[in-house]
This record gives C-alpha cells, sequence and structure tokens, in this order.
C-alpha cells in the first residue's frame, strides 16, 4: 500500500512522526524504522558482541524513541539522536544485567593510564587489504572482548569519538578512557594478529570453471 505522504526531507518526517493523525504518525514511524534500522542493529551488534542482545536492544531503542519523539527537538540529526539512545541503553544494559548474553560491565579503574595510552597509540594490524577479514575477524575479536572495553573500542575507533566525549558518556574519568583503550587495543592486536595467521592458511576456492 502506497503511504499517505512522501518523504522529502528529515523535517518534513519529524513533522509526521509528530502528527495527530495517527493513520500518517504509524506510516512516518515505519519509514522511520526502515530508514534506521541497519545502522542501529550494526551499531547494537558492536557495542553488545552478539546478535541476540543486540536484536533486542535494536527494538528497545525504537520503542525509546516513540517514546520520546514528543520530546525531539531537532538540534540533532534524527540518525544522531537514534545513535545516543542506543549508546546510552547498550550503558544501561550492560550494567544493570539486562542483556542475555553479553558479560557484565568490568571496572578498569587503573592507575597506569597515562603509560597505558602511550602504548596504546601503537597501530593494530592492517587488515584493510581483505575485506573478507576485516569484516569478520575484527568483529569476532571486539566480541571477546570485555563490555566495557568494547564499548570503549567501538566509540573511539568505529564511532571516533574524542577521548573526552566517551569519558561523559561513560560517566568515568578520561585517565580511565585511556587505561580501557590501552587494553581494548592490546587485546585486539593479539587476536587480530591470530586471526590473521588463521585467515590466511585458509584454502580459498580458485574461480569458478567447468565441471570435469
Amino acid at each position: 500500500m502506497a503511504h499517505l505522504y512522501k518523504i522529502t526531507d528529515e523535517t518534513t518526517l519529524v513533522q509526521q512522526l509528530k502528527s495527530g493523525d495517527a493513520t500518517v504518525r504509524n506510516a512516518a514511524f515505519r519509514d522511520f524504522v526502515r530508514l534506521h534500522t541497519q545502522r542501529i542493529n550494526n551499531l547494537a551488534f558492536q557495542l553488545s558482541g552478539n546478535r541476540e542482545d543486540a536484536d533486542d536492544l535494536t527494538q528497545e531503542v525504537f520503542v525509546r524513541a516513540l517514546e520520546s519523539l514528543s520530546r525531539f527537538q531537532g538540534s540533532s540529526s534524527l540518525a544522531t539522536w537514534l545513535h545516543r539512545i542506543t549508546v546510552n541503553m547498550h550503558i544501561d544494559y550492560t550494567r544493570s544485567g539486562r542483556y542475555r548474553y553479553t558479560t557484565a560491565w568490568d571496572d578498569g579503574r587503573d592507575a597506569d593510564a597515562t603509560e597505558a595510552f602511550g602504548m596504546s597509540a601503537m597501530p593494530l594490524p592492517d587488515t584493510s587489504t581483505d575485506a573478507a577479514f576485516q569484516q569478520e575477524y575484527f568483529e569476532r575479536a571486539l566480541a571477546a572482548l570485555p563490555a566495557q572495553q568494547r564499548t570503549v573500542a567501538v566509540l573511539r575507533f568505529v564511532e571516533e569519538y574524542s577521548l573526552d566525549e566517551i569519558a561523559q558518556e561513560l560517566g568515568v574519568t578520561v585517565g580511565t578512557v585511556k587505561t580501557l583503550v590501552f587494553r581494548a587495543v592490546r587485546s585486539l592486536r593479539v587476536a587480530l594478529q591470530q586471526y590473521r595467521t588463521e585467515f590466511l592458511s585458509q584454502t580459498f576456492p580458485t574461480t569458478s570453471h567447468e565441471p570435469e
């Protein structure tokens, strides 16, 4: 069935989402979910480390968004607003133990933060040459990290948050963030080197050929 309106820009979508007409509002929300589900689910998967919790978190993010739409003022894009809801809900879930499979939040407040941050500047193994390696093994390495390290790694290296922004988001000091970045990079570096060896040792099929 054709929608009763056509989305021309985000302002129009927001207006339709806040419409007093339930039919228009519901149609707009379906488009809103369709437009953003994949990106939010990818972020939820990177943060939680497993598909089941990611799917649960994604659903809850859109429920929260629906409940909060009346308070959305448009000072940021809908994508940024959803991103913030996802990160905040992930942090709440890990701290409260609401996830079904994701490990509990670890502390990570160490005194060696300054030294650790210097070491964390060392580059990760280069995975840019193999798209298959980059996608599969990097996600596997991320998923294996403790919850707090994984969250910091995603925010720092995938979402490109600054250290100050991560500290504010998590409610910890910048020193704590530096320590967590160091631990995450160290673990990722080891895992990716191991996965690289595994990847290169595999035998891949050659291009298709005529059957004998």
